[in-house]
């Protein structure tokens, strides 16, 4: 938004929707509520679900949906939720000729210290220390040993915003 981005599209994972039963926000809510919050509207068409990551091609048609829905305006900002999908997002990307980052600046998810990434092409990351999760999600589970309920069920870890810069 800062660098003058005002059309967001969103790529998630449909696991990474709330349920009615677990009171977590979950990455689609927060996506909605910052949008809510410069005044800006999401649109259905820029929304893009995909089924688990694991899923063979996960992302990549809903890259292409997004894209297409409206050849007159297109979003100029893409987050990708989760890192083996955007691996398929970009190759959408790279198929349909999208100039990134000068035509949609895309902001995906990165594990802290992983560098077996190879971007395509200039990208905004978010990045999520893997040693603070496994250390929650260890702690979460000696209680449960203990036969104690874990302190939180849902836990909430920092996040380091690494932007494009130059552009």
């Amino acid at each position: 938004y800062a660098q003058g981005r005002r059309r967001f599209a969103i790529i998630t994972p449909e696991t990474s929707l709330a349920s009615p039963n677990n009171k977590a926000k979950s990455t689609f809510d927060d996506f909605r509520t910052a949008l809510e919050n410069v005044g800006l509207p999401i649109r259905d068409e820029w929304v893009g679900l995909t089924p688990h990551p694991a899923t063979p091609g996960a992302g990549w048609e809903e890259t292409r949906e997004i894209w297409i829905a409206n050849p007159k305006e297109r979003p100029d900002a893409l987050f990708v939720t989760d890192d083996v999908v955007f691996s398929n997002a970009s190759v959408a990307l790279l198929e349909m000729g999208v100039d990134v980052p000068r035509e949609l600046h895309v902001v995906t998810h990165m594990s802290t210290g992983v560098n077996t990434h190879r971007f395509p092409f200039p990208i905004s990351r978010y990045e999520i220390d893997l040693q603070a999760q496994a250390n929650a999600l260890v702690d979460m589970l000696q209680h449960i040993l203990d036969g104690e309920p874990p302190d939180e069920p849902h836990l909430d870890l920092p996040a380091k915003l690494v932007m494009l810069e130059g552009r």
